[in-house]
């Protein structure tokens, strides 16, 4: 086990709330920076920030989510999960898979992930590709409702990311990337309300020091009413100098975030947001 944690990085996270999979991402170190992460996603967190991170990766890393929502809620169970594993390959890149689960008792969505990602001197490539499902449970309605009846209780369909990192410095990080960019749809009758929605990041962060502020922007291509959404994110990070405390606090459209890490002289991580 002490061969394996010094190969390998294994962070748990704990997180506090919980919604569908498709319309968020995990990873409790960019969810405390306010989502400003597109420029320095890294480890694990990149399969769903941003697949160009693998580029710069140098040891493997398992990571693994858990969050339950309404505890002790009878009428559902209303949780998620994420694992992830990224495995570098030298000079030829990083491969990654990972997998994010949503449940209810009614209705369940699955994002099985594969990784790519390669460094080209100063900048690096990502890619992801993705297999979406959603599944319905069998119940008294679903057995009657004509969609149901003449689509089945499931659907599964393929989506792409696409990202890039570019270091301009050692201090200053420039990412890039665009998510379901073939913007599947979900719907069982293929209704527009079922579309995914493209979404484009992009952003920059600077290191100065132990502290690293960061700056991200998202636009959102809302196929379902025909509006587009932007979402203004800000973060900031600070480690101590022994570098086993992490602090974040961070800012986007729609709320503030904090969060804190704590790393072990093993080489696992425990994060909090």
């Amino acid at each position: 086990m002490i061969s394996l944690l010094a190969m390998t990085s294994i962070i748990l996270t704990v997180v506090v709330s919980v919604e569908a999979t498709f319309e968020t991402k995990p990873g409790v170190v960019p969810l405390g920076m306010g989502g400003a992460y597109v420029s320095q996603a890294e480890g694990s967190n990149a399969i769903f920030w941003n697949p160009a991170g693998l580029g710069y990766l140098k040891k493997a890393e398992i990571s693994m989510v858990y969050g339950k929502e309404y505890v002790g809620l009878d009428s559902d169970n209303l949780s998620n999960w994420y694992a992830g594993l990224v495995y570098p390959l030298g000079d030829y890149g990083a491969v990654g898979i990972g997998e994010l689960y949503f449940n209810s008792e009614v209705y369940k969505e699955n994002t099985g992930i594969i990784s790519f990602g390669r460094k080209f001197g100063e900048i690096s490539t990502g890619i992801n590709f993705k297999v979406l499902s959603v599944m319905y449970s069998e119940t008294g309605y679903t057995k009657t409702d004509p969609i149901f009846m003449a689509n089945g209780m499931s659907k599964t369909r393929i989506s792409i990311d696409a990202g890039i990192i570019y270091k301009a410095t050692d201090e200053l990080s420039i990412g890039a990337n665009v998510e379901d960019m073939n913007q599947p749809n979900m719907s069982l009758g293929n209704e527009s309300e079922g579309i995914v929605p493209m979404k484009i990041n992009a952003g920059s962060s600077y290191k100065i020091g132990r502290l690293t502020p960061a700056v991200g922007i998202t636009y959102r291509n809302k196929s379902i009413n025909e509006k587009k959404e932007i979402n203004i994110q800000a973060g900031v990070e600070f480690w101590s100098a022994s570098e086993d405390i992490g602090l974040r606090g961070g800012y986007n459209t729609y709320e503030f975030t904090a969060g804190a890490s704590f790393r072990f002289l093993s080489g696992g991580q425990i994060d909090y947001a």
